[in-house]
Order: structure tokens, then sequence, then C-alpha cells
């Protein structure tokens, strides 16, 4: 039983150094993220005509920036 505790520990772990490196060294990751950050923006200009809420935008946008800073940036096994 804790040999099998042991061994999923090992595997979250691994599929965490996958992910860091994933978004670490892939440009076109990194591009199309961008992307996407802009688009989020250009809703913000006019909330009303994408049918969302200026606060829940708001809200999105935080959270969208927390997951870049937390996982995007390679500091996925950054201690704070």
């Amino acid at each position: 039983m804790l040999q099998d505790v042991f061994e999923h520990l090992g595997d979250i772990l691994v599929m965490l150094l996958t992910l860091d490196e994933v978004f670490t060294n892939h440009s076109t990751l990194h591009d199309h993220w961008i992307i996407y950050k802009r688009t989020v923006k250009s809703v913000h200009h006019d909330p009303s005509k994408f049918g969302v809420e200026l606060e829940k935008l708001k809200n999105f946008e935080n959270l969208l920036s927390k997951l870049e800073s937390n996982l995007l940036s390679g500091k996925i096994f950054q201690v704070y």
C-alpha cells in the first residue's frame, strides 16, 4: 500500500516535470498564449458584446495571470 503511494507520487512528479518542460521550451505554445491573452483583453473593451459581465471577466483575467505566473513561466517547482 505504501509502495502504491510512492509510485503515484512519482507519477505526479513526472507529469509536473513534463509540463514544466513543455511550457518552457515550446515557443508555439507561448506565442498562442500571448494571442489568447490579447483576445481576452479585446473582450474587456466591450464585454456586453460577448455576453460577459465585467466583474467575471476581471476574475477570469486574474486567474489567467496566476496561471501564467505559476504554471506557464517554468516555475512549477518554485517555493513561495
